[in-house]
């Protein structure tokens, strides 16, 4: 047999078949790597920081009431932010306890490669 496959006869039994496709495979295969990478992985380290970039989102703050969950508007400084409470709790003179949530836009900036 010169390595290519023929086409299988009526007559051939399942063992001849077997025996074909073995060599049809075997010289296939002859040459070539037995294992070869399918896929190349890079690891890098990454450093995460506060965003300073001038297109960053800005740094926003925002009271919210504990008790309801009510939120006020998002500001740029925590005093005014903080006026909303006085408004909320006109509203609901029970709720007397709030959350000051900041809201700050991180990045993570590449490093080297590992």
């Amino acid at each position: 047999m010169n390595g290519t496959p023929t086409a299988p006869d009526d007559g051939d039994t399942i063992a001849e078949r077997v025996a074909r496709l073995s060599l049809a495979v075997r010289d296939h295969l002859e040459g070539r790597p037995r294992s070869v990478p399918r896929a190349v992985y890079r690891f890098r380290e990454y450093r995460v920081e506060a965003d300073g970039e001038p297109d960053a989102e800005p740094v926003t703050f925002t009271m919210s009431c504990a008790v309801c969950g009510a939120s006020g508007p998002a500001e740029a400084d925590t005093s005014t932010a903080a006026r909303w409470i006085p408004v909320h709790l006109k509203q609901e003179p029970e709720h007397l306890t709030y959350r000051e949530q900041i809201t700050r836009p991180y990045r993570a900036v590449p490093g080297s490669w590992l």
